[in-house]
């Protein structure tokens, strides 16, 4: 579901798909749909992200989660690679708390090795 759009010289532009996924607090992102996802929590949350044998070792990539949120901020309690809970080392070094009636991005980057996959976390808040 990647693609390459719009050639011009050298500048080359990546589209995804962005898909919005209901639920109110455990979603389930398969990654063969897309790398961008759009949740709306009702309390803090879980993720499942369904990589499958896409991620090989040495490799690796990043998922973005969009977050609306409401007068209430919510957070990821869990985040699960294939329903393995996996810990996530966020940047600071803790969970982010969200931004009430903001939204917010999460972006998730699965390092792949063979050892195993480590899970880092960001979270950017806009409006």
């Amino acid at each position: 579901s990647t693609g390459y759009v719009g050639s011009k010289g050298n500048d080359t532009s990546i589209q995804e798909n962005y898909i919005e996924v209901g639920g109110n607090y455990n979603f389930t992102l398969d990654i063969s749909l897309s790398n961008v996802f759009k949740i709306s929590p009702t309390e803090n949350f879980s993720i499942d992200f369904l990589v499958g044998g896409t991620l090989q070792n040495n490799k690796t990539t990043t998922y973005v989660v969009v977050i609306s949120q409401g007068a209430t901020a919510y957070k990821p309690t869990t985040v699960s690679l294939d329903g393995g809970v996996k810990s996530v080392l966020w940047q600071g070094g803790i969970v982010p708390a969200g931004n009430p009636n903001k939204t917010d991005t999460i972006s998730f980057t699965l390092l792949k090795l063979p050892s195993g996959t480590t899970v880092l976390g960001q979270l950017i808040g806009f409006g």
